[in-house]
């Protein structure tokens, strides 16, 4: 019995230090989604201390402000974080190091100018989405949180850099690791030594300087990632390939954006800041269903990419078919959890919060529902499809602001739950029809 045990564990070693795909996806999965477990527990720490802090209106204030950049920064890149991935991860297979320096260099200038241009915006059009005063909280919350904007977008374009470089963990560190951890500890020292700066103002004034020092060491590790005569290659621009790419990303990057935190957003308009709380924390608790999904898509990009300009679509399809039962599979445990103990888990936030026990469980069920779906839209993405993405994400968003509109001025919070979950649906069953039809490939777990 004990030799058996010593043999697998000698089997297993031997398969994860291979550089088979499996063993990279296993690699990469693994480190990735632990990253994930971290950020998970730093962010369900943080939410709790700020909600206790501030206060659910207080918060719900802040969850705007934050949700507003989230989609802003986004849209800043302009597609260029998911064309840097591709691009550069086909273009690391070449080893053309000069036209990747030449696209990092062109994306980095691009992508400031368009996000110091969101800033000045956000400043100018705040001030008349949120003009009466019950409203006055968001106004000055957005204001203060504008120049997160081109940071963000910056951090974004090194993650993407350094995933394209198959680096996926060294790319997350800084944003799911480093960024929240500081934060964390900042908010601790503020209350410890500072008690009366806990305000939604001084928060989000230490998100940016937790930010800047985010982005300062996506930076260094980016550099040490390339060659070491990077900075002696000449740079070599394909501007016109890169714009003509660039748009399609750019929808489908906005367009992600704005399901993901349009239910917040759109609350703030139509409702008030307690609906916003309410919901913020009930989406925080669900999206711990999302971190094994993202771990596994975040390291099988570039392979789909890889895979498929090389030809190998039987290859593919079986380790996306295997990848993906695998991931419904422990997502559907913790989904579990969620059906069985939602107002347990609530609870932990605030007796108040077991209301939106209902809102949880609708989200629990499209998140699943996603995961067993499989990466339809990853997997179209990384094949050439971007343009057919664009355009039936574009058709998504627009269904979601119309149910969304339709609903939250009446029902709330479960309301914009129940819009998102059906949007939810009815895009990812489309994508699977588009994959299988431009692509041949099945996402599915079925």
């Amino acid at each position: 019995m004990l030799s058996m045990k010593l043999t697998d564990k000698i089997n297993l070693f031997s398969f994860l230090t291979t550089n088979s795909e499996r063993a990279t996806i296993a690699r990469g999965s693994a480190s990735t989604f632990f990253i994930q477990i971290g950020f998970a527990a730093l962010s369900f720490i943080t939410t709790t201390v700020l909600v206790r802090l501030l206060g659910i209106e207080d918060y719900g204030a802040y969850s705007n402000a934050i949700a507003w950049v989230n989609i802003l920064s986004t849209l800043g890149l302009f597609g260029f974080n998911s064309l840097l991935l591709r691009d550069i991860a086909i273009l690391r297979a070449r080893e053309d190091w000069t036209a990747i320096k030449g696209l990092l260099r062109f994306s980095d200038g691009l992508i400031l100018g368009i996000s110091i241009f969101l800033v000045l915006t956000l400043w100018g059009v705040s001030g008349l989405l949120f003009a009466t005063p019950e409203k006055e909280n968001f106004r000055f919350s957005l204001w203060i949180a504008a120049p997160l904007i081109p940071v963000y977008a910056l951090v974004n374009l090194r993650q993407s850099a350094m995933r394209g470089l198959q680096q996926a963990t060294r790319a997350m560190l800084p944003d799911f690791t480093i960024r929240p951890g500081l934060i964390l500890v900042g908010v601790a020292g503020i209350y410890l030594f500072l008690p009366y700066l806990i305000n939604v103002q001084t928060i989000l004034g230490l998100s940016i300087v937790v930010a800047i020092i985010a982005l300062l060491i996506s930076a260094r590790w980016l550099r040490y990632f390339l060659p070491e005569d990077f900075g002696k290659i000449q740079a070599r621009y394909q501007i016109n390939q890169w714009v003509k790419s660039a748009p399609p990303m750019f929808v489908i990057g906005g367009t992600q954006i704005l399901i993901a935190q349009s239910p917040i957003i759109l609350l703030g308009m139509l409702s008030n800041a307690k609906n916003v709380g309410y919901f913020a924390v009930a989406s925080r608790v669900a999206n711990l269903l999302l971190f094994l999904p993202m771990a596994v898509g975040i390291v099988m990009g570039p392979m789909i990419a890889s895979l498929y300009s090389e030809g190998k679509k039987l290859r593919l399809q079986s380790i996306l078919k295997k990848t993906n039962r695998l991931t419904f599979a422990v997502t559907f445990l913790f989904g579990l959890v969620f059906f069985l103990f939602a107002k347990n888990i609530l609870t932990i936030f605030g007796q108040e919060f077991q209301v939106t026990q209902n809102a949880l469980v609708l989200l629990t069920i499209g998140y699943l529902v996603d995961t067993g779906l499989g990466l339809s839209i990853i997997t179209l993405m990384m094949t050439g499809h971007e343009r057919v993405v664009a355009v039936y994400q574009t058709v998504s968003v627009i269904l979601l602001f119309v149910l969304s509109a339709f609903l939250i001025p009446s029902h709330g919070y479960e309301s914009a739950a129940l819009a998102f979950v059906i949007v939810m649906i009815i895009s990812r069953c489309t994508f699977i029809y588009l994959v299988r039809k431009k692509t041949g490939i099945d996402t599915t777990i079925f």
